[in-house]
């Protein structure tokens, strides 16, 4: 099971936040870009904290392991709770 999110405020550094994803949240969805500058995303689940990087799995065969090669500045989004209102992510 993963730990609650705790609340999020200006005094967290670069490295907490990285484990605050790894410790609060299984899947993540990825938003890249293709060849054209078309969106695409994708759910994958984060295992674990390698340094400052944060280590998910995927296979080269995949286009979206190659749109992330091609094009590595992504966003991700996370979200936990029941419902929208309660929430964070």
């Amino acid at each position: 099971m993963r730990k609650p999110v705790p609340m999020l405020d200006s005094h967290l550094s670069g490295d907490e936040f990285l484990k605050l994803i790894v410790d609060s949240f299984q899947s993540v969805v990825f938003g890249t870009v293709d060849q054209n500058g078309d969106p695409h995303t994708n759910v994958a689940d984060i295992e674990v904290l390698d340094g400052n990087r944060l280590i998910f799995a995927t296979t080269y065969q995949k286009t979206f392991y190659q749109r992330l090669k091609a094009h590595p500045r992504i966003s991700i989004t996370a979200l936990k709770g029941s419902e929208t209102l309660d929430s964070v992510g």
